[in-house]
């Protein structure tokens, strides 16, 4: 059965998917995430059709690397598969795809442009690149594709939007708002208007918030900003990463401090966030957990910030009709989602706080709001796979 597969590589996890075509339509037979690839190593497996559920330790053989291993992992699961599966496309996802605004071929050329973007994606692009190389290998018939998470923002927001007030020789080699998660904001722009298609026409706000976080306004289910602009460390704070801060402070650590360059980023992008706040990790549900005066501090920070990105994203609309939570911390927590609808009563949000404890998917507001919160689950593999279908023919 022709099929496709579907890898995304974090820095320290895979998620992968394996559909088959069949009659037009993709259907998922296998999912596969390997997490805490830096430390211990986990592997979740689960079959679509059967709904087993099997978790394990990874697999290292001695001096493996991680990734690696996790693709071993991977392949084994897809040849105890019942019936022979022809992969005919690998489609992957590549944090920063630069100018490109639709899914490519991976070719020896498209694969360079790609390498030069590392430096705005540290933390992900590498990764996200050694998995095309690893997958060649293993598919060596099947076609590499890229869809990239900048795609969804391509779309012409305006000079006022797209640019930083820098001079013109600087935006003409392409230093502007690129975006990122598009691949999560373009799966629920879709999910909205099909499950809440007089939603989906006004003015929404959807909060991808996981270790890496970030909003998106879209209106009537067009891009319209993003608080993640020319890198990911942009725009909220997150696990590790910083988010918005003063420049001021980098020629600071730069020229006062003495600081390198590879210690400033592995400040921007490892060690701050909700990490550098607490003092304990980037782990929301550990930071949440912990009982300090610090962890505490380090969500309500998170929160408050959170929502006045929101505001002026809602600005940027001239309004705001709906919020979707969706990603981990944005499904799975209920205390943060409640801390920042309670910045939002003024815009006249009010979550229905039973449904909002329960993790309620769907509608979470209360009756007398009027406006709408909605829960979502992403699908980023979803899409990958569907746009390496949508290239293939």
């Amino acid at each position: 059965m022709k099929s496709i597969l579907t890898v995304n590589a974090g820095s320290s996890s895979l998620k992968a998917s394996l559909y088959v075509i069949a009659e037009g339509k993709l259907n998922s037979i296998l999912s596969y995430t390997a997490s805490r690839l830096l430390e211990t190593g986990a592997v979740k497996c689960k079959l679509s059709e059967s709904g087993e559920v099997r978790e394990y330790p990874l697999d290292m053989q001695e001096g493996e690397l991680a990734h690696p291993a996790a693709i071993r992992g991977l392949l084994s699961e897809i040849e105890t598969l019942d019936g022979e599966y022809e992969v005919v496309a690998v489609s992957h996802r590549i944090v920063h795809g630069g100018n490109y605004n639709k899914p490519q071929v991976l070719t020896s050329d498209v694969m360079a442009e790609l390498r030069a973007k590392e430096p705005l994606a540290p933390l992900h692009q590498p990764h996200n690149l050694a998995m095309v190389q690893l997958m060649s290998n293993a598919f060596p018939e099947a076609e590499q594709v890229g869809c990239f998470d900048t795609m969804f923002h391509a779309q012409d927001r305006g000079f006022i939007r797209e640019n930083y007030a820098i001079p013109k020789e600087l935006r003409d080699q392409g230093v502007k708002r690129y975006g990122f998660h598009g691949l999560s904001y373009e799966y629920i722009s879709k999910a909205l208007k099909a499950e809440y298609p007089e939603l989906a026409k006004g003015r929404v706000i959807v909060a991808h918030l996981g270790s890496g976080a970030s909003l998106c306004a879209i209106h009537d289910g067009k891009p319209v900003l993003s608080t993640m602009g020319f890198s990911a460390v942009d725009g909220l704070p997150m696990g590790t990463r910083t988010g918005c801060l003063d420049p001021g402070i980098l020629l600071y650590l730069l020229d006062h401090l003495g600081w390198s360059t590879d210690q400033v980023e592995a400040m921007l992008y490892k060690n701050s966030g909700i990490k550098g706040l607490s003092g304990l990790s980037g782990d929301f549900k550990a930071v949440l957990d912990a009982d300090s005066a610090e962890a505490d501090q380090a969500i309500e920070y998170f929160c408050h910030w959170t929502a006045y990105h929101m505001a002026g994203l809602a600005q940027s609309m001239g309004g705001l009709d709906t919020v979707v939570f969706t990603a981990g911390v944005g499904e799975k927590s209920p205390e943060i989602r409640s801390l920042i609808m309670a910045s939002m009563e003024w815009q006249g949000f009010k979550l229905n706080e039973m449904r909002n404890a329960v993790n309620h998917r769907g509608v979470i507001n209360t009756v007398h709001s009027n406006k709408s919160v909605i829960l979502m689950s992403t699908n980023e593999e979803l899409v990958l796979a569907e746009h390496a279908s949508e290239l293939l023919r």
